[in-house]
């Protein structure tokens, strides 16, 4: 009876150690919001506290972070839904790759997040310059500003593919 209390004890440790490290070799990008699995990136929510790290639990709240961010292949910017950001999202010089795109869209229930640029001139709302292999979806782009002016929403300066897909500009 001893050897099997044993043989229990040794297997629960086994398999405690082995989520363990199944955990912790995880991506850390990667984010499980209730069975549905995102990808690697960088998170984003309006109404998140300052101070986020881009995580999903703990995301950024200025879109403005997105420019200084180093982002590879493959990875995601995600924006929240329901979201409301104001400013401009810059993108220079991101490289993806036709197998490993480099995608912006919105993650979560609700409306597509939404971008004002507030009465920026001279410049895009959505800013893209110089990428390669880059997504952008499911975003609601606008400003908010009744006034003429020199106002973009999405102002592309790319020489390789791109994609914008189902987005209200």
């Amino acid at each position: 009876m001893k050897a099997l209390k044993n043989k229990k004890i040794k297997g629960l440790f086994c398999l405690a150690v082995s989520l363990l490290v199944m955990c912790s070799v995880l991506p850390s990008g990667c984010a499980d919001n209730g069975g549905k699995q995102y990808g690697e990136g960088y998170f984003f929510d309006s109404s998140a506290p300052d101070g986020g790290d881009g995580t999903y639990s703990h995301p950024y709240n200025n879109i403005g972070v997105a420019e200084s961010l180093d982002i590879s292949e493959g990875e995601s910017i995600f924006l929240k839904r329901d979201s409301y950001f104001v400013g401009s999202l810059r993108l220079v010089g991101l490289e993806g790759t036709k197998d490993n795109p480099i995608t912006v869209t919105a993650y979560g229930e609700g409306d597509d997040p939404k971008i004002d640029g507030d009465g920026l001139e001279g410049s895009g709302v959505v800013y893209i310059e110089n990428c390669s292999n880059l997504i952008v979806e499911n975003l609601d782009i606008f400003d908010s500003v009744s006034t003429e002016g020199d106002r973009r929403g999405i102002l592309l300066d790319a020489t390789n593919p791109l994609a914008a897909n189902e987005n209200d500009v």
